[in-house]
């Protein structure tokens, strides 16, 4: 069957199409050279510019600076060559505004094949591209926000297909987010079988008030992390995804595990406190009996003597204690102070203890040694390890002399401090016990034990770090580092 063409515009009704095309678009009509020679109502209105305004002049009038230059010189490239080109635009308006318009730009020829002007049909989609956009832009954020967040975000379906992670999942888990993409949770052995189990099904249901969940999981470097996951179900697209945040809670953890020994501590110091107290209470008791029955006794300068060595030892034992109650503060006081000068009143003040005239003490500090701390802390400090030197000598005789030596010099992050004696020394497999609550060496039974636990406890407090070595019967000394040298 032929088929006839037919002319379907009868009584211009080319008029009315050019009428309806003015009333929905914005229409521009330019010269061969792009001088403009017609432009409707509906340009007008939008670009802000009245006809006279406009006719003679070229589009740059309406060019927003947004647009790289290539994008024109294609355009031009185009048209000039009598073919039709399509594209997106943003002008700015005569207030100096932004709109943008899908245009399509038509070569017309004349009779000979040249070109003779360009319509440009345009239609605006300024609403269209700002929805864009900003949907562009809430994605960007969303990605930041995703990729920098603190914590690790993992993103599953139901059934514990990881479809997503950021970057701190990666580090948490020392998986790549490649290793993880679209595989379970359950097949990566992070977690227990018995966890893993507990963990399928809170995926699987949804809560209206969402947990938070703890577990151990197992990197893949092999180390032990505890981590809490709050999951979160969220329909999407019309399928349920799980945004689980996870947290490395190992910190938490430890902190919790040591707060909890430091409380079982702090018991055990109240009770053998008040137990230890009551040793040089009973002593001066019964010297005092002693001088009521006979106050005239030839004894009493010995006893005299007795006296100032427990109510010496009490005090020591009291001014642990109250150190100890140092420790629970937020802060402590820091002073400047001298080193050289602290040393030397703390070994006064340990002079009367049994053998301290045996001892020979060799102090390397200088003379203008000062350091900024807690002056009570520091003189606990001194005060302790001195003390057990003095207690766990050697006797002297012709074939050995007691030592004390006290070494002390900045460091690049403070002061470092060695306290040296050749005593009993340390049982090798008490070495790592010296530092607890109430430990008491084999070789000396007397004692509180509790000296050493402060002095850890207070050098910890003050930000450093302590070290013991030992060689039985030969030497002990003890590495003090700490901060905020002057």
């Amino acid at each position: 069957m032929e088929i006839v063409p037919k002319n379907i515009w009868h009584n211009n009704q080319e008029e009315q199409l050019v009428e309806a095309l003015n009333k929905s678009a914005l229409v521009s009509i330019t010269d061969n050279k792009g001088i403009i020679i017609s432009v409707n109502d509906a340009f007008c209105k939008i670009s802000g510019y009245n006809e006279h305004e406009l006719i003679g002049k070229n589009h740059n009038i309406l060019k927003s600076g947004k647009q790289a230059d290539r994008l024109f010189e294609g355009l031009w490239d185009s048209i000039s060559n009598k073919k039709v080109w399509r594209g997106k635009i943003c002008n700015k308006k005569k207030d100096g505004t932004f709109y943008w318009v899908k245009a399509t730009i038509i070569p017309f020829l004349d009779n000979l094949g040249n070109i003779e002007k360009y319509v440009a049909i345009r239609f605006d989609i300024t609403n269209l591209k700002e929805s864009k956009d900003l949907v562009k832009r809430v994605e960007n954020k969303f990605k930041i926000f995703f990729d920098t967040a603190p914590y690790s975000i993992l993103v599953t379906d139901t059934n514990g297909k990881i479809l997503d992670c950021n970057a701190k999942t990666e580090i948490l888990s020392e998986y790549s987010r490649n290793e993880l993409i679209n595989k379970k949770i359950t097949d990566l052995n992070l977690l227990s079988k018995i966890d893993s189990d507990y963990l399928s099904k809170i995926l699987r249901v949804s809560s209206a008030k969402p947990h938070k969940i703890e577990f151990e999981i197992t990197t893949k470097a092999g180390r032990n992390v505890f981590i809490e996951i709050l999951p979160h179900h969220i329909k999407f697209e019309g399928e349920t995804i799980v945004l689980n945040i996870i947290q490395n809670i190992t910190s938490r953890k430890n902190i919790l595990k040591e707060l909890e020994e430091k409380k079982n501590d702090l018991e055990l110091l109240l009770y053998r406190s008040g137990h230890d107290l009551r040793t040089p209470f009973t002593t001066l008791e019964g010297l005092v009996n002693l001088i009521k029955e006979d106050p005239n006794n030839i004894s009493t300068p010995e006893i005299l003597d007795m006296f100032e060595t427990v109510i010496k030892d009490g005090k020591n034992l009291v001014d642990n204690l109250s150190t100890s109650s140092l420790l629970i503060k937020k802060s402590i006081s820091k002073q400047e102070i001298n080193l050289k000068s602290l040393v030397n009143k703390t070994i006064k003040n340990l002079s009367h203890i049994d053998g301290f005239n045996s001892i020979g003490f060799n102090i390397n500090i200088a003379d203008d040694f000062k350091i900024n701390s807690n002056l009570q802390m520091l003189s606990s400090i001194f005060q302790n390890i001195i003390q057990n030197a003095i207690k766990y000598k050697r006797p002297k005789n012709n074939k050995h002399t007691p030592f004390i030596i006290i070494n002390a010099f900045k460091s690049n992050t403070g002061v470092e401090i060695l306290i040296k004696d050749n005593g009993l020394g340390i049982y090798p497999k008490d070495l790592d016990k010296v530092f607890d609550l109430y430990y008491r060496s084999n070789n000396v039974k007397e004692g509180t034990g509790l000296g050493l636990y402060i002095t850890k406890t207070i050098v910890q407090k003050l930000n450093g770090t302590i070290s013991v070595k030992s060689i039985l019967n030969e030497m002990t000394e003890f590495e003090i580092k700490l901060p905020n040298c002057i």
